[in-house]
């Protein structure tokens, strides 16, 4: 994933916590599992300061899994090309 956004983030589908407005305005354009890298790189590359905090995660122990689907596949696929197409246009086109 920082290879496609590049930054140098630790984990894009952690508890993020925005600013309202800017999730209004700038709401991302994907669906599933990639909606929370797609709006983390979005308000990054428009210059928005950002801080890690390191969380100790429990796993889950029983129950299956939903991440692993078919569709949830197609729609992380969705997200990583609307990222890397966003990083492109914004090399080409934004002005310096």
């Amino acid at each position: 994933m920082n290879l496609v956004t590049g930054n140098r983030l630790h984990y894009y589908n952690g508890l993020a916590v925005h600013l309202r407005h800017n999730v209004m305005r700038w709401h991302p354009n994907t669906r599933g599992f990639g909606f929370q890298a797609d709006i983390l790189c979005l308000v990054i590359d428009l210059g928005f300061s950002y801080k890690e905090i390191p969380v100790t995660t429990v796993e889950q122990r029983r129950g299956q899994s939903n991440a692993l689907t078919f569709r949830n596949f197609l729609s992380v696929t969705h997200t990583l090309i609307e990222i890397a197409n966003r990083r492109l246009s914004n090399r080409l086109y934004r002005p310096r």
